[in-house]
């Protein structure tokens, strides 16, 4: 199976389900790493997006696949960008120290 055609695939059937402006804001970022057997491995922006799409989309990006592949395909999603922990931390910080050189703290 191709993995290239069967993601386009299924964004195809999930603009038609959605309309073009959610389908540009939700689904055209994911992208298809993986597809062996049965798994998917979707790649997402940020968590965010990931708990959105896992919140109101499942049953649609599992519609399309089975639509597109004919089978039942278990997804995944993987996080591009997780926050490093360090800036997390500094940025925390940061804003820490300036609100207590305010008087706040």
């Amino acid at each position: 199976m191709d993995i290239g055609n069967t993601w386009k695939d299924c964004l195809d059937f999930i603009e038609r389900k959605v309309g073009k402006s959610t389908y540009d804001l939700w689904f055209k970022p994911i992208k298809l790493l993986e597809l062996k057997d049965n798994d998917a491995l979707l790649s997402v922006p940020n968590r965010f997006f990931r708990e959105w799409i896992e919140d109101n989309y499942p049953r649609l990006i599992s519609d399309a696949f089975e639509w597109t592949a004919k089978d039942n395909i278990n997804v995944r999603f993987k996080v591009d960008q997780e926050p490093a922990a360090d800036y997390v931390t500094t940025v925390t910080q940061t804003r820490k120290t300036r609100l207590a050189n305010k008087g706040f703290f």
